[in-house]
């Protein structure tokens, strides 16, 4: 049996109790969870920097992820104060869907097996897993999250709810955008709890 729940959420998710799923950084309307903020420069970064360094990624995938240079600064090297808050722009429907996708995976990972999740002490950093082993892995998830773009109608239910950085900002939704140089992303996932997995 799966139990399915609609969140528009950040990659951060906290669990309660093993029925209850509290999304971490979002308000809740009409049933909807919703980020606070639009998808920041520095969310996407870990993206590009996660498929820049790993082998399942063709130079084609990495190519065109790419953000519009003309519209997005992103800094090589750490994270910088400005991507933390600054929303991304110009993102098309491809480049949102392939990040959604990824999303899905290192969240179902990171929720699942936090034992195996890198950490770091001091200098030392565990290594991470490859992209083959966290989808190796999620094949047997108890817990399944897949992120997608949202509907016009559910960002109509949660405006009055959610904050924007950039308030010219134009919210990616299914279906044609035909103006994309100001078009940012908030993502929807659906939780799928699933009981059939033993836990054993």
């Amino acid at each position: 049996m799966k139990v399915k729940l609609l969140i528009v959420s950040i990659i951060l998710l906290s669990f309660t109790t093993k029925k209850d799923i509290e999304p971490i950084g979002t308000v809740k309307c009409n049933g909807v969870y919703i980020d606070k903020y639009e998808t920041t420069i520095s969310d996407y970064k870990e993206f590009l920097n996660f498929i820049s360094s790993d082998a399942f990624f063709s130079q084609d995938y990495i190519q065109n992820a790419q953000l519009d240079s003309s519209l997005n600064i992103i800094y090589s090297g750490p994270h910088r104060k400005e991507e933390l808050i600054t929303p991304i722009v110009g993102i098309t429907t491809l480049q949102a869907n392939e990040y959604c996708k990824w999303r899905s995976e290192m969240v179902t990972f990171a929720v699942n097996y936090p034992d195996f999740v890198p950490q770091c002490r001091g200098k030392k950093c565990d290594i991470p897993p490859t992209y083959t082993e966290i989808l190796e892995k999620n094949k047997e998830a108890k817990t399944v999250i897949v992120y997608r773009i949202p509907t016009q109608e559910e960002l109509e239910i949660t405006k009055n709810r959610i904050k924007k950085r950039n308030k010219s900002l134009k919210l990616l939704t299914q279906g044609p955008i035909n103006i994309i140089e100001n078009v940012g992303l908030r993502c929807v996932a659906e939780i799928e709890l699933n009981h059939d997995i033993n836990p054993n």
